[in-house]
This record gives structure tokens, sequence and C-alpha cells, in this order.
């Protein structure tokens, strides 16, 4: 029923793509999708904020993270790359963005990169949360062997 009233208020809102309203609900539809694990719901709620050009802050890089984590669920790693590099690129302090994109380069069975950003996430005080495991445990089941060349 939650969700219902939701998407009510984004088809209220949506003939009014100029209104921050707009943004905030679409943003949070999208979120809702990702962390209800429908991802390509998430996709179609955030994908068309990432081209309004009223707002290139850092809630446009969340939007980036995120649609970089539903893309990754959907095993699409390039289009999931190329929206964490936005992400960061906006935001270089994200320590999500870093967290999300060692699992990218786990999918393109990159360890060292991984573990480069498990640390990175790590130093900028990130905590999983939902059901992401925390980092101290990313780190103990896929960067074994690693800790010499990254400081964790």
């Amino acid at each position: 029923m939650q969700k219902k009233g939701i998407e009510y208020l984004f088809e209220l809102q949506r003939k009014d793509t100029a209104s921050i309203h707009y943004g905030f609900i679409q943003q949070n539809l999208g979120y809702f999708h990702l962390i209800t694990e429908d991802y390509d719901s998430a996709i179609y709620y955030l994908k068309p904020l990432v081209w309004r050009t009223d707002s290139i802050d850092i809630t446009l890089a969340y939007v980036h993270n995120n649609l970089a984590r539903a893309f990754l669920e959907l095993n699409r790693i390039d289009s999931a790359m190329l929206h964490i590099e936005y992400s960061l690129e906006i935001d270089s302090l994200n320590g999500a963005a870093f967290y999300n994109r060692a699992f990218i380069h786990m999918a393109k069975k990159d360890t060292l990169s991984a573990c480069h950003d498990l640390s990175q996430s790590k130093k900028l005080g990130y905590e999983a949360h939902g059901k992401n495991k925390s980092i101290e445990e990313v780190i103990a089941d896929y960067c074994e062997g690693f800790t010499v060349f990254i400081k964790f």
C-alpha cells in the first residue's frame, strides 16, 4: 500500500518536470526499488534524473551511485562502471561509491582494484547497511593476501 501511495504522488508530479518535488519523489522511488531488489524499476525512476540539467550537485552523485548498484545487480557491468565513475567525478569523497565500485571490480575479476576501493571506502568512514556486508567482512572474504599492497 505504501508503495502505491508513493507512486501515485510521483504520477501527480510527473507533468511538472521542473519541480524539485518531482526529482525528490522520483529519487526516493528509485532508491525504494533498489533496496527492495526491483532493479529494473529502480533504473526506470533514477535514469531520467541524470539528464536533468537544473541540479548538478551532490544529490546527482547519489543518483549515479544507486544506478550503478542497480546495473551491477543486473550484471550490466559496463553501465555500472559508467555510473559509478560519474558519481565519483561529482563527489570524490563518497565512501558508498568506492564500496560499490569495489563490487564492480570484483565482477570484472580485478581483485587489487576492488581491495583498493574497499580500503578507500573504509578510510572515508562508509558503513554498509541493509543486506550489504560490512567492509571488514568483505575485506576478510575477498582481500586476503592483498594486505601487503594495501593498507586497511
